[in-house]
């Protein structure tokens, strides 16, 4: 049976808008079953939630004891006007990112569907939102059950005590006074670095087929600029000039979006 055609037994239509026509989409289009929501509650323990996961700052496999004293870090930071390009400074689709198995795919795709307030399902969990009880209890489950959900899927947000990085990462050390220094660990926030990625993709859909072209050829399939030329049938130095002012476009219309962004939080 699928969730959908439940949902429609069980509940009215207001409630169902209230659970957002995306998810309800993907929930009828992937044909889950209704026991979907209980196995991904049942998962959430093997799935971690992370800003900066350690494994996206160094992917080379780990041992079994490392997996054990390394931990995904969750930096929850504000906004300040320091000019610097960081964890919260910068407005992303998704504030946090998930690692866990691949295996799970479908799991995190569902977790990052927004319901009708405009957060993720992940974001809407974490918060124990009203919105998220009405997704737990959207099948007819009882609100203890919602609960009993909610606190299994919760096992994704849970933090170590104290936060250990691997030490084939880049390690830093941060003067603070005479002998004294802080040991920094260089991690990557993936969120900014998808959020980046997205929205070079949506300007680079602003340029010419051919600067696209020339632009993958380079960057995304790695092509030396000797093959290129002869691919297109354009001198190296033309395809060097029109790469050169494709990228100055994207650093434009970046800047001038940074510029909006900064405008919009005064």
């Amino acid at each position: 049976m699928i969730i959908l055609g439940f949902i429609r037994k069980k509940t009215n239509l207001k409630k169902i808008e209230m659970i957002s026509k995306e998810v309800l989409d993907f929930i009828n289009e992937n044909e889950l079953s209704k026991t979907f929501i209980d196995d991904a509650a049942k998962k959430a323990k093997a799935i971690n939630c992370a800003t900066h996961p350690y494994s996206f700052s160094h992917p080379q496999p780990f041992t079994a004891s490392d997996k054990k004293v390394l931990s995904h870090i969750v930096f929850q930071g504000r906004r300040t006007e320091d000019g610097y390009v960081r964890s919260g400074n910068v407005k992303v689709s998704r504030p946090l990112d998930l690692s866990g198995n691949a295996g799970d795919a479908k799991i995190w795709k569902f977790l990052m569907l927004k319901l009708s307030n405009g957060f993720t399902i992940l974001e809407n969990l974490r918060d124990r939102t009203p919105e998220a009880y009405e997704l737990l209890q959207m099948d007819g489950r009882s609100k203890d059950d919602a609960i009993k959900l909610m606190d299994d899927f919760s096992l994704m947000f849970e933090q170590s005590d104290s936060q250990v990085t691997s030490s084939r990462i880049k390690q830093v050390y941060f003067h603070i006074g005479e002998n004294q220094y802080h040991l920094l660990s260089v991690v990557t926030p993936s969120c900014l670095v998808f959020e980046l990625k997205n929205r070079i993709c949506e300007l680079m859909k602003k340029l010419s087929q051919r600067e696209q072209d020339l632009i993958e050829a380079k960057y995304f399939y790695d092509k030396k600029l000797k093959d290129i030329s002869a691919e297109f049938n354009i001198s190296q130095s033309r395809i060097s000039r029109i790469i050169q002012n494709a990228l100055d476009k994207i650093k434009k219309e970046l800047l001038k979006q940074e510029a909006l962004e900064n405008e919009n939080n005064i």
